[in-house]
This record gives C-alpha cells, structure tokens and sequence, in this order.
C-alpha cells in the first residue's frame, strides 16, 4: 500500500507496530500540533497534498498517481532537499532510525520530520 492510500484514504491513520515506542505519523502530525491541513479543507491533512502542491512529486515507477514512503525513501535515497538551505532532511532518519519518533536529532544539522511541519517556513519548502 502506498503511503498516499494510508494517509488519504484510510484518514491519515498509521497504525502503531507491535513495538509500542513507535509513534504513527498521525499521532506525530496531530498530538504534537503539527497538523498538515489542505488549504481547501483545515480538517484534512494529506502528506501527498504537501509534497506533491509544493513541486516535489514521488513517484510510484508504475503509477504515477500515487506515492509510496518506500520509493521515497528507497528509490530515492530518502533526501528532501530544501533549495534555500543544504541542510537535508531524512525520511529514514527522522522514521526508520528513531523508530517512529519524530524529533531531532543528536546531530543539530539533522531536521527531523517534525522539524519541518512544525516550523511553518520551513515545512517541506521543497
């Protein structure tokens, strides 16, 4: 399943793995107040509307339509990279490496996931 059918058509749920540390990218967008909203619709929020609105498509090499965190974070090295800034962040690193949490990093020139939603001028400044 592609992250674009998770997020959009299940409600942007990501349910909890059997480990209980990991946290689910709703529970991070949401509880922390880090709520990603359509502009269209404040009480949707829809990663693929973020990335895909802002020119940066990942895309699914059979289906160009929707987009997939593991070719994101496999296909394409897993980098976001902001034109203003050579910091990178990670999908990996802020997912995978920290087990679901979504914060930053030891290394200060690591912004996490929850780094960019958070900081409005920032998110995803793609």
């Amino acid at each position: 399943m592609s992250f674009y059918d998770v997020v959009c058509e299940t409600g942007g749920f990501l349910k909890r793995q059997v480990n209980p540390l990991k946290m689910s990218l709703y529970d991070s967008f949401c509880e922390t107040g880090g709520l990603l909203k359509r502009q269209e619709n404040p009480l949707k929020m829809s990663f693929y509307d973020v990335v895909c609105e802002t020119g940066g498509f990942l895309k699914r090499q059979n289906n160009p339509l929707k987009m997939s965190l593991y070719d994101g974070v496999c296909e394409m090295g897993g980098f976001l990279k902001r034109y203003d800034n050579p910091l990178k962040m990670s999908l990996y690193d802020g997912v995978c490496e920290m087990a679901g949490f979504l914060k930053r990093q030891d290394n200060h020139l690591k912004m996490s996931l929850y780094d960019g939603v958070c900081r409005k001028s920032v998110a995803y400044d793609l």
